[in-house]
């Protein structure tokens, strides 16, 4: 079964949100990539990974606080391996964009 039929078959779930909205994102997609990580982040709010993708969304987007929020979730969080100091200097890189 490939990963479209996944998807298909089970639409709303989290995991499969975040891939399709990382996706997005990458593609530089903004809008369609919010539709798929913001309910990927509700559904996992202490999902790392989950939640850096939503910061980086939303400091792509200028959401500077929304951004921090999430990385920050993201620091708290757990299930995956991440680069605590990349996301801790894009909360740094944010804070001095809200002064």
């Amino acid at each position: 079964m490939g990963y479209l039929e996944l998807v298909q078959g089970d639409p709303g779930r989290a995991e499969y949100l975040d891939s399709l909205g990382w996706a997005h994102f990458r593609r530089g997609d903004l809008e369609e990539a919010e539709k798929y990580l913001s309910p990927a982040a509700a559904q996992l709010p202490r999902s790392a990974e989950v939640q850096d993708h939503l910061g980086d969304l939303l400091a792509r987007r200028g959401r500077w606080q929304d951004a921090i929020t999430a990385w920050t979730r993201a620091l708290e969080g757990e299930g995956e391996e991440i680069d605590r100091g990349s996301i801790e200097k894009k909360i740094t890189d944010a804070r001095a964009r809200l002064r």
